[in-house]
């Protein structure tokens, strides 16, 4: 990336690459609601969607289906592989929230931080089972 190579001009070009990338995002389709106040009725909605389309590809795959984003087992094991990097750092950044625990506001971000901690059962954190999936351990 070009900003990359040269920190000096980066200063220079980053306000004017930000704007093209917020250009060219104001163009994608989108489906979030515009009043804020939906914004938790669409998360639930669109949660459920998800899961009803994985228990539906779930039980396509038992009748027999082919598998639909991986062509081979070895293919996901690359895949998990590959972006491993990401997922052993997922929800590192919710530790920053933990001074404010005493804040309602936080609640559901320290459930999701303790969720991925295994809430308390070392062998249900989201590191160590991610490790045990893609053989990282």
């Amino acid at each position: 990336m070009a900003l990359l190579d040269n920190p000096a001009a980066s200063a220079d070009a980053a306000p004017a690459f930000l704007r093209e990338q917020i250009r060219a995002a104001s163009v994608l389709p989108a489906d979030l609601p515009d009043d804020f106040s939906a914004l938790e009725a669409w998360s639930r909605e669109h949660v459920a969607a998800v899961g009803d389309a994985y228990a539906a590809y779930l039980a396509e795959r038992k009748a027999g289906r082919p598998r639909r984003y991986f062509a081979t087992r070895s293919h996901a094991l690359h895949f998990i592989r590959t972006v491993a990097p990401t997922k052993l750092v997922d929800g590192a950044w919710l530790y920053g929230v933990l001074p404010h625990w005493d804040n309602l506001a936080y609640r559901g971000l320290i459930r999701t931080y303790l969720e991925e901690l295994g809430d308390g059962v070392p062998a249900q954190n989201h590191v160590a089972l991610y490790q045990k999936t893609a053989g990282c351990a």
